[in-house]
């Protein structure tokens, strides 16, 4: 098995095996830090009704062949965090649209904060605690902006996102992450090999200016926690295979086509045979279209 694949299904086991064991410590942190810092904020501004985490860990991992060699490859491994919170009221928040928002920063709380993937407890809080004040002072200031606005201006119509209550959601499908890692080896050492092997077809054929079999995984476990009660835990996987082919006619035009194949697990299930008919059939399309 090439030292790539091997290093990466490693990293896919380590990752796997942690996000299996500490995804309930991790859910409880954000649920108890939620509560927390919700508490103490709302101690400073009682109008500050709502607080949500959510929070992403994601797994990707991509290689390119063509002519039978690969091109590129990459792993990579993640953990972002958005906090959403209101203050005001359902009527008039700091989700209150008007034209300076398409100027300003995101007016609903923080997006996409990166955060360590070492399931570090003390550092996380620090982190979730810094930020929801910070995300809190901000949204404060553009609802007395907002509020300001209207005294002024009363004809104004604009409300904010409609936001109603809703029953809160406790839920977890993340339970089968090891049994699935485990077998990743066999996988993805087959998927790298026909692949390989699939792109050799693209040697045949001198017409052929550009080409590549690309393969991408992406393995997102998804956390949600609110004020409200709602704690869900979701993982969403999704794999693809793109086959691209290239040319130019006799007058210079560029003829191109292409065929996506997607999966909710690490390999889309094509065998090498089917990756083959679906490669030479868009070989002979392209052929015809250039002729």
């Amino acid at each position: 098995m090439p030292r790539f694949i091997f290093l990466f299904v490693l990293f896919f086991f380590s990752i796997s095996i942690g996000a299996n064991k500490s995804q309930d410590n991790i859910s409880r942190l954000l649920e108890s830090e939620l509560r927390k810092n919700f508490t103490s904020l709302n101690k400073l501004d009682s109008t500050f009704y709502y607080l949500a985490y959510r929070m992403n860990d994601s797994l990707k991992y991509s290689f390119t062949a063509n002519c039978g060699g690969i091109l590129d490859k990459s792993s990579t491994s993640s953990r972002f965090v958005d906090i959403d919170l209101r203050v005001g009221s359902p009527e008039i928040d700091n989700t209150h649209k008007n034209i300076e928002d398409f100027y300003v920063n995101y007016p609903y709380g923080i997006r996409n904060l990166r955060i360590p993937l070492n399931n570090d407890s003390l550092g996380l809080i620090s982190i979730l605690k810094f930020s929801t004040d910070y995300a809190f002072r901000n949204a404060k200031q553009k609802t007395s902006h907002i509020i300001n606005q209207l005294a002024l201006n009363p004809k104004e119509k604009r409300s904010g996102i409609d936001f109603a209550a809703h029953i809160p959601l406790v839920t977890s499908s993340v339970a089968s992450v090891a049994k699935e890692a485990s077998g990743s080896k066999d996988i993805l050492d087959t998927l790298y090999q026909s692949i390989i092997e699939a792109s050799k077809l693209f040697n045949s054929y001198s017409f052929i200016l550009s080409s590549s079999i690309h393969y991408n995984y992406s393995d997102v476990l998804e956390r949600l926690v609110t004020t409200e009660g709602t704690n869900v835990s979701h993982r969403k996987k999704v794999s693809s295979i793109n086959v691209y082919v290239e040319t130019m006619s006799d007058d210079g035009m560029v003829l191109w086509l292409d065929k996506n194949v997607y999966g909710s697990k690490l390999s889309p299930g094509l065998s090498l045979d089917s990756l083959k008919s679906i490669t030479m059939l868009l070989i002979k399309k392209l052929d015809t279209l250039r002729n």
